[in-house]
């Protein structure tokens, strides 16, 4: 679904900025800093996998996963209040 491909992609950006703020309170911290990529799309599939997120069905499901990707990529070009006006506005 697309809101939860929405959800996940906020999910990673808030992962990312908590690393860059250095507040990131997460048992996996030490995962996420090694995993936190340049490439925004090896960001998601690293962040999801130190999730688990591999053990549901969508970690498979190639458009699903693009979804989360250029969400994310929106979030972080446009915010997170602008990405969530346009989601709602193509809904």
């Amino acid at each position: 679904s697309k809101y939860f491909a929405l959800c996940l992609a906020a999910w990673t950006v808030f992962i990312e900025t908590t690393l860059k703020n250095g507040v990131l309170n997460d048992p996996n911290k030490a995962d996420f800093e090694r995993a936190n990529q340049n490439d925004i799309g090896e960001r998601v599939q690293s962040f999801l996998e130190i999730s688990n997120a591999e053990n549901f069905d969508f970690s498979n499901q190639t458009d699903f996963m693009t979804s989360i990707i250029e969400y994310a990529q929106e979030i972080k070009n446009l915010g997170i209040e602008s990405t969530l006006e346009k989601f709602l506005s193509d809904i």
